[in-house]
């Protein structure tokens, strides 16, 4: 037996990134609160997206939790109403203890092309509704991919990786928002996935064949024990390939990847766990990239790039279901903090000045915002909704009554619901 000698490998540059992709960043949808009008509208705007696609797409949803309980530095009180720009730096100092509570969750959601189909995405996008679309020149944090690759992890200046690959979908029927379910609170997380749509002359072979080869089994277990794998798919792929022969659907090579962040390699043995669990209670099997860590890693990097290429087929009615956009995020620059997001924690701010997106904004302010602040005013209320159907803004209390309202337009794109008041 020849002795083998193992040596490990200093920390080095893992892999070079390549030409740069073009990338979108995006705002916020409240598609889970929204009126079922809005999201049929959202619905149908991705399907004619996806359907449209002449490029290979990637869409990243970062998974950020707050940093910690630090407060941020807050200006020093000399008088008991101090004056306006002290007032003012006292709310953003507010709102950013908000930003850093570690029950907190920052959703950043980017769509990453070939620059030479980055502004027909672009506009895509702004015909579906999503707000704050706009092109970024991506550039990798310092220390990004130098380090070491192990089996089961990738070690650079950013921390601990592990990579994930989705290789069962749910078998039950999915509607849009399940990919939260993959997701446990408190983790810092990358959900990657990879769609490129396939020539439906093609596709239609492919099942063709596939098909012939799943009744040959069948036939050849006649009489016998079938295989279940294969009883249940024959349908699902003739039901497929009829809809494709009928026009009613496109077909896409998919990939789904998620890759978990740690600063440590005892965290990420501790959130594997987490994350494991989370795809099992989710009717997924997530599996590790073990001996490919790397490339799981660059696949969920906003580089276009699928080095992993663990792709399954999926139809258009299967890949909106992947919509990437969950809650709305309400925080206007020069907003006035009046609570915190129900879904994520993150500070709600409204701009209350703004006439030109809500109508009677005077009346609002020289009512209920007071020198003090906003927060004041706020001390019962349990909840602010914004309704994009009616024309009035209710505050409710805790007991159920009306605290006020105010003439807010209806363009606010859907219902928002936020906690006010202490947490």
């Amino acid at each position: 037996m020849t002795p083998t000698l193992l040596r490990p490998q200093p920390p080095r540059q893992l892999a070079e990134l390549g030409r740069p992709a073009g990338v979108l960043a995006t705002g916020a949808i409240g598609y889970l609160d929204a009126a079922e009008d809005d999201r049929r509208r959202w619905i149908a705007g991705l399907r004619s997206l996806l359907d449209g696609l002449n490029a290979p797409l990637q869409v990243l949803i970062d998974f950020v939790p707050g940093t910690g309980d630090a407060q941020p530095h807050s200006p020093a009180l000399t008088e008991s109403l101090p004056a306006t720009p002290v007032r003012r730096e006292l709310d953003l100092a507010f709102a950013q203890t908000l930003r850093d509570s570690r029950s907190t969750q920052r959703r950043d959601v980017h769509l990453v092309a070939d620059p030479s189909a980055i502004e027909t995405l672009e506009r895509a996008l702004r015909e579906l509704g999503v707000p704050d679309v706009r092109q970024i020149n991506w550039q990798p944090p310092a220390g990004l991919l130098f380090g070491k690759e192990t089996p089961s992890r990738v070690e650079d200046c950013q921390g601990c990786h592990r990579t994930w690959w989705l290789e069962r979908f749910p078998g039950v029927e999915l509607m849009p928002g399940w990919l939260l379910r993959l997701v446990p609170d408190g983790l810092r997380l990358t959900l990657s996935w990879h769609a490129e749509r396939l020539p439906t002359a093609w596709v239609v072979d492919y099942l063709q064949r596939q098909l012939v080869n799943m009744r040959a089994a069948q036939m050849h277990s006649a009489g016998g024990v079938g295989d279940p794998q294969i009883e249940g798919a024959a349908p699902a792929a003739e039901a497929l390939q009829q809809r494709l022969t009928a026009s009613q659907e496109s077909a896409f090579h998919v990939s789904l990847y998620l890759t978990l962040c740690t600063p440590s390699a005892e965290e990420l043995e501790a959130a594997t766990v987490r994350v494991e669990a989370a795809g099992r209670s989710a009717l997924c099997q997530l599996l590790p990239a073990t001996f490919r860590q790397l490339d799981g890693r660059l696949s969920t990097l906003p580089l276009a790039r699928d080095p992993l290429g663990r792709r399954r087929v999926l139809d258009t009615s299967a890949l909106v279901t992947m919509f990437p956009w969950f809650d709305a995020d309400l925080q206007e620059p020069a907003g006035l903090v009046i609570g915190a997001s129900r879904a994520t924690g993150q500070p709600v701010m409204i701009d209350p000045f703004d006439d030109r997106r809500y109508a009677n904004a005077k009346a609002f302010v020289s009512q209920y915002v007071i020198p003090s602040g906003t927060r004041s005013i706020l001390e019962h209320v349990d909840q602010l909704l914004l309704s994009r159907v009616g024309p009035e803004v209710e505050l409710k209390d805790a007991g159920g009554g009306s605290s006020g309202a105010a003439g807010f337009s209806s363009r606010t794109r859907s219902m928002r619901r936020c906690r006010v008041g202490p947490r």
